[in-house]
């Protein structure tokens, strides 16, 4: 029975021992199972939606020859819509740091009327946002599954106009402007292969000349035109899906 009870006592202090007094005595420590780290590194492609608001800088001008519009100088049509579309890239990282390149095509209509009077006469004037797309650069701090980046590129946005005389005459362009996108956002790892966003992202397009010469039956303003400046803010939420990189560690182990 003594002995039975000095069993009992040395297996309760080898129990309640830490990894380095186990060492002093000469008993292995345990052995911590590896730390899986989600690296980003790899091709990837998704799908995200989200509200897509904004203005457009419209600008009429003529030299008088036809009474075509009684709006002067440039004025603004707000809208807003949803949005949704496609995105795909690819992400490198080296330690903390993430660098990609990702382009988005995204699918919008918005259009938004405005009418121009004088009490007597008037002009109608309908803009239209459509479709956009983008190619970025990004630049992020990875930490664990959690990535924190900012976006710089270029992009491209549709946009029509249509102007309505009092007369009865419409004129009609449309286009595609090529203008900065900035932008940043916050993903997610989910899995190894799945990822979260919200991503946040602003356009800026100069000025596009979308119609010109309007012509009134025999005659014609040489110098009359129209022309659209559209301005974007895009809120947007997304999944995207990572392709394996056969050079990118997948578990990184701690011991």
């Amino acid at each position: 029975m003594r002995m039975f009870n000095r069993c009992l006592m040395v297996c309760g202090l080898l129990v309640g021992m830490t990894p380095a007094q186990a060492a002093d005595v000469g008993l292995p420590a345990p052995i911590t199972a590896p730390v899986a780290a989600f690296d980003w590194t790899g091709f990837y492609i998704g799908a995200h939606a989200g509200w897509r608001a904004g203005a457009t800088g419209v600008s009429p001008s003529h030299t008088g020859l036809l009474p075509v519009t009684r709006a002067a100088g440039i004025f603004n049509m707000a809208s807003g819509s949803a949005t949704g579309g496609i995105h795909g890239g690819f992400n490198w990282q080296s330690g903390p740091s993430v660098i990609g390149l990702e382009a988005d095509f995204s699918f919008a209509d918005k259009s938004v009327y405005r009418r121009f009077t004088n009490g007597v006469a008037f002009d109608d004037f309908t803009t239209r946002t459509g479709s956009s797309g983008t190619l970025r650069a990004r630049l992020g701090f990875a930490s664990g599954p959690w990535l924190f980046y900012l976006t710089v590129g270029a992009g491209l946005q549709e946009t029509t106009v249509r102007y309505t005389s009092e007369g009865g005459s419409v004129w009609r362009g449309s286009g595609w402007s090529l203008g900065p996108v900035v932008g940043g956002g916050i993903e997610y790892a989910l899995t190894r292969n799945v990822m979260v966003r919200l991503d946040y992202l602003a356009g800026y397009y100069p000025e596009k000349t979308l119609v010109r010469n309007f012509v009134a039956g025999p005659l014609i303003d040489p110098a009359s035109r129209i022309s659209q400046s559209p301005v974007t803010h895009t809120v947007r939420i997304g999944v995207s899906y990572k392709f394996d990189w056969a050079g990118a560690p997948v578990v990184r182990a701690a011991y």
